[in-house]
């Protein structure tokens, strides 16, 4: 606005008349710079994109194949001295057309939209059904050679595009921007913190307290944090049964169901023993229930009673140690990407058996996705030719010697009331040989139900 005025331009020749129009109002020559860098930048790029012969509509400049909006910073001098801003930045604000895209023009910079993915995004009620969240049009159904008959962008910064097939659709340009930042999907909001026994000693993350846990969505999201950031989460005050272990367990996500039941006691007092765990004997590190096609997610383990000694727990970063191998050997960190190991567990009446690598990748980033680790549940290797079966045990004892490393461990003695949540993807565990008897609560969560809930609560 000037002394009122709104001042518009609907033509190259009339930014021009703008400015020395505007010499009346006292504009000092800092101002007068700002206004001709501001017009300058626009008749430069006007150049470029051959915009001839403009057609006055509005607020806009038409011309047979592209529709733009002006805008020009100016900022005014007043008689007053007070000063008075017209925009925040000289932008052309419209849409370019290229074989199969457009090219979409605005303040924030030019953004790149591919036709088909542009109408696969559709958000009218005709493709997309807002109340169940879920598309309605198949990208199947899509021309491959579908394009745009008629686009504009309006001064709310809405893209609106006719398309060969007849349909119309409209955007938020914003929205779009946030839909195709490749950058924004791979940032994590909590970044994992890949950990060594020191760095857990001297850095040790929060410990939530149980009745806070299960009455107040901020002590959760803390324990939702602890997970995503070192792979762990302890929680303390818990009642020493297993009512009391399920409270919390299904207040964090979906129990996944096990061969030993949903929530189990773990105890060497059991007549029958049909796994390690149900024993006093040392266990190495590992991953639980490798020969499950699902991995079960996150793991719980609460002591309620133990009448000896020993017993103590080492928890290890898998991430840290598939990372270490990486930094330190590529070729047999690929391997282990790459060469599939077969896992099994047999029992009456059950035979369990799964097929998969040591270390996972997530596709998009090239991060470490997950580990699978368990010596015990190996079945004969018949997955890897005897020709290629040398590198193989050659990767996997660096990376085992990076598991076993005790420098990477945290040891921890559980007692009961404290209670341990660790991702099966990412954390490793092993136990010492104990005396006595010693009983555990145990149970497994959906790695896709707790994540799915740290998401609802904006943790990742």
């Amino acid at each position: 606005m000037v002394g009122g005025r709104k001042v518009e331009c609907t033509s190259i020749g009339y930014l021009l008349q703008t400015l020395l129009s505007l010499r009346a109002h006292s504009l000092n020559e800092e101002d007068e710079a700002l206004t001709m860098a501001g017009i300058i930048s626009y008749l430069t790029r006007a150049a470029a994109r051959r915009i001839y012969a403009p057609l006055v509509a509005g607020n806009y400049i038409t011309t047979p194949t592209r529709t733009v909006q002006r805008a020009i910073p100016i900022c005014l001098l007043a008689k007053t001295g007070s000063p008075v801003q017209l925009s925040t930045s000289a932008y052309l604000q419209g849409t370019r057309h290229g074989k199969d895209h457009m090219i979409v023009e605005s303040p924030r910079g030019e953004l790149k939209l591919n036709y088909v993915w542009l109408r696969h995004h559709c958000r009218c009620d005709e493709c997309y059904d807002h109340g169940m969240i879920q598309r309605k049009l198949d990208a199947h159904f899509i021309d491959r050679d579908i394009t745009s008959t008629h686009s504009s962008v309006d001064e709310h910064g809405v893209l609106r595009v006719s398309w060969s097939d007849a349909h119309v659709s409209s955007f938020d340009i914003d929205w779009l921007r946030k839909c195709t930042d490749t950058a924004k999907w791979s940032a994590e909001k909590i970044e994992p913190c890949l950990w060594n026994g020191t760095l857990i000693k001297d850095q040790p993350p929060p410990q939530i307290d149980y009745r806070e846990c299960v009455d107040d969505d901020s002590a959760l999201k803390t324990l939702y944090g602890c997970l995503v950031r070192y792979g762990f989460a302890f929680v303390t005050g818990v009642p020493a049964d297993l009512e009391g272990f399920r409270i919390l367990t299904e207040r964090i996500g979906v129990v996944q169901h096990t061969q030993h039941g949903e929530m189990y006691y773990i105890s060497n007092d059991f007549i029958e023993q049909f796994d390690a765990a149900f024993t006093n004997v040392k266990i190495g590190l590992h991953n639980d229930q490798c020969y499950n096609s699902h991995s079960l997610g996150l793991q719980s383990f609460h002591k309620v009673s133990h009448s000896g000694e020993g017993g103590e727990n080492f928890f290890v970063d898998g991430f840290l140690c598939a990372e270490n191998l990486r930094r330190k050997d590529e070729d047999a960190f690929d391997l282990l990407t790459k060469l599939p190991i077969p896992y099994f567990y047999k029992q009456p009446r059950e035979y369990w058996r799964m097929t998969d690598t040591a270390i996972k990748l997530n596709p998009f980033t090239g991060k470490v996705d997950s580990v699978r680790y368990n010596p015990l549940d190996v079945a004969p290797i018949n997955t890897i030719p005897q020709d290629e079966i040398g590198l193989f045990y050659d990767a996997l004892k660096k990376f085992s010697d990076e598991i076993n490393d005790p420098d990477n461990h945290m040891v921890h003695q559980l007692t009961p009331g404290k209670m341990i949540f660790v991702d099966n993807h990412r954390i490793l565990h092993a136990r010492n040989a104990f005396t006595g008897t010693r009983t555990l609560c145990g149970s497994f969560i959906s790695k896709d139900s707790w994540m799915s809930r740290a998401r609802y609560l904006g943790v990742i």
